[in-house]
């Protein structure tokens, strides 16, 4: 074999070894990526019932965020987040008269000069529901936390969480 055939042997044996390095790179890339497609990064613990005097509901709701990532507050400055939202499913037996997002900010830089509050670790929401006086001593409903989550490199696609919830 002469030297001309010998480097081309080499030649398209290295080509060959980066393709295949490539190709075993790019499907690395893709299960990575379809490990956080099905990901919530946003769980639901539990919720707390009280009953106040004046007949109303106050539910506490809280929610924990998968570590390494964080979501927006339910009030956003700049239009390119996406707000955090929560919704129940209307009734005929009570009205939602609040809800309040209740959480520690957290302070988060996309550059060094632009500045946000983001949620992470933890939170809660509280509602206040008012039921109606000719209504069932208990009903089942579902609530909905409509989310974005992001972590120090990139932010999901949007989430929706289905929180089912007995007042009773």
């Amino acid at each position: 074999m002469n030297s001309y055939n010998k480097w081309l042997a080499c030649m398209l044996l290295t080509l060959f070894c980066s393709c295949l390095h490539k190709e075993k790179t790019d499907q690395q890339l893709q299960l990575n990526a379809s490990k956080n497609y099905d990901k919530n990064f946003v769980d639901f613990v539990d919720y707390k019932m009280f009953k106040e005097s004046n007949l109303n509901i106050k539910l506490k709701l809280n929610f924990t965020i998968d570590s390494g990532y964080h979501i927006q507050p339910d009030t956003v400055t700049n239009s390119n987040f996406i707000a955090t939202h929560f919704s129940i499913e209307d009734s005929e037996t009570y009205d939602v008269t609040a809800v309040k997002f209740d959480y520690k900010p957290k302070r988060w830089t996309l550059d060094s000069t632009t500045y946000f509050k983001v949620i992470s670790e933890n939170f809660s929401i509280w509602l206040t529901i008012a039921p109606h006086k000719a209504s069932p001593k208990s009903s089942t409903t579902n609530a909905i936390l409509y989310y974005q989550a992001c972590d120090a490199k990139k932010c999901y696609f949007p989430r929706s969480l289905t929180i089912p919830i007995s007042l009773e």
